[in-house]
């Protein structure tokens, strides 16, 4: 039985985000979907605080308060408000989309929830994100920043101190690779071992990127503000400098 394996070395001054946001009851599907319906709104009453307080659960539960009083102040004869807390996935079609974003909802269908893990949906999210951070950012702003999802672990067992899934924004400005690639490593006598590494032959020295006190005070401003307010909580950590490796096999 051969075993295929790949790994991603970076150093990046970025922000993790919290798991909560893609493994909870709706999981990628519910997070891609978010990503292609986000638009700039103002928060609701007391949302901010319940950011700040409850995390991703106080702001929904302030948007589920928001939503039964809506519904209960239309009476019978309104308009049927649907709740947050129904799957977004139950009653949803591609066609309220247009454009690449239609495409992007039609591959996901097409995938399947069942089908749907980091690995295989990871540059539809990313796209669909990008979509966001643009009308949030602008079309300029927007292209220093960039979200990353990784799957790594080796047939699902991942050592101390490193996870299965990740998901983090990164400063696309700081973001450092050694701009190598050794591939293709196999087979040896215990059967095919196909490889890849983002690393060159040799020894290689790769400069890291500097920046002034205020550039990266206005970058960790900005990766703050998109975790608030594209994904709707506040950050578990604090943007910084971190050596980022991802090592996959199975």
């Amino acid at each position: 039985m051969g075993f295929d394996w790949g790994v991603n070395v970076s150093v990046e001054y970025n922000l993790p985000l919290d798991e909560s946001l893609w493994q909870g009851e709706w999981g990628l599907m519910d997070l891609a979907l978010k990503l292609l319906r986000w638009k700039p709104t103002s928060p609701l009453p007391g949302e901010l605080a319940s950011r700040e307080v409850g995390g991703r659960d106080g702001v929904k539960r302030q948007r589920k308060k928001a939503a039964q009083d809506e519904k209960g102040s239309s009476g019978s004869s309104g308009a049927p408000v649907e709740d947050p807390e129904d799957p977004p996935w139950s009653s949803w079609s591609p066609d309220e989309f247009t454009g690449r974003r239609k495409e992007l909802a039609d591959e996901l269908v097409n995938l399947g929830e069942d089908s749907c893990f980091m690995g295989n949906v990871d540059g539809e999210i990313a796209e669909a994100f990008q979509f966001a951070l643009k009308d949030l950012l602008g079309p300029d702003q927007s292209k220093k920043y960039t979200l990353t999802l990784e799957e790594g672990g080796a047939r699902g067992e991942v050592d101390q101190g490193a996870q299965q899934e990740s998901a983090r924004l990164i400063y696309n400005p700081s973001l450092t690779q050694s701009e190598g690639s050794i591939e293709g490593l196999g087979p040896d006598i215990n059967g095919d071992i196909n490889g890849d590494i983002n690393v060159p032959w040799g020894v290689k020295l790769t400069p890291i990127p500097t920046f002034s006190a205020a550039e990266e005070a206005e970058a960790r401003v900005t990766l703050m503000k998109i975790c608030k307010e594209i994904f709707g909580v506040a950050p578990t950590e604090e943007p910084a400098w971190r050596l980022a490796t991802c090592a996959d096999g199975g």
